[in-house]
C-alpha cells in the first residue's frame, strides 16, 4: 500500500484524505492547528499527527515509495515544508498553490541550496488540469495526479 502524507488539514486535505483512503493509500495528515485535527473530520484510519512542520518534518521517516501533498493555506508553510523534504527521493512531492506563490517559493528553495534535479521532481502546481475550483475538485485533480504517478511506477 503506497503512503501519502498530506501537510495541511484545512478542506482541500480532508476532502483528499477521503479520496486516498479509498484509492488505497495508507494516509497520514500532519497540521499544526490541534483545532481542525479531529477524527470527526477524517475518514477512519487516517492517521492524525499535530504539530510544526519544523519539528515533525526532519523526523518523518520517507521512502521513495512515499507520496507527499502540501496542502496548506499559507505559502511560508508550504516554503518551509518544502525546504525540508524536496530533496528527498519521494514518488511524488506536490504542492497547492497559484503560479504567483511558486514564484516566490521556488526561488528561495534554490537560493537555500536546493538542487535543480529536486525542483524538477516537484509538481507544483500539484493535481491535474480539469478546471477545479472547490475543495473537491481539487481534491479529485490532485488524487488523478497520484493515481497516474503510482500506476506509471508499477
Amino acid at each position: 500500500m503506497s503512503r501519502l502524507f498530506i501537510l495541511g488539514a484545512g478542506p482541500v486535505g480532508v476532502q483528499l484524505s477521503q479520496l486516498a483512503v479509498q484509492l488505497d493509500f495508507e494516509v497520514t495528515v500532519i497540521d499544526e492547528r490541534a483545532s481542525l485535527m479531529s477524527a470527526e473530520r477524517f475518514p477512519t484510519g487516517v492517521q492524525l499527527v499535530c504539530g510544526d512542520f519544523d519539528a515533525l518534518l526532519p523526523e518523518l521517516v520517507t521512502t521513495p515509495d512515499d507520496f507527499v501533498a502540501i496542502v496548506t493555506q499559507v505559502w511560508q508553510r508550504d516554503a518551509r515544508a518544502l525546504q525540508l523534504l524536496v530533496e528527498r527521493p519521494l514518488a511524488y512531492l506536490g504542492l497547492i498553490g497559484c503560479q504567483r506563490k511558486l514564484g516566490e517559493i521556488l526561488p528561495q528553495l534554490a537560493a537555500a541550496g536546493a538542487s535543480s534535479a529536486a525542483l524538477a521532481r516537484l509538481k507544483a502546481p500539484i493535481g491535474l488540469k480539469i478546471g477545479s475550483k472547490t475543495p473537491a475538485e481539487i481534491a479529485v485533480s490532485i488524487a488523478a495526479e497520484l493515481i497516474a504517478v503510482r500506476r506509471q511506477k508499477a
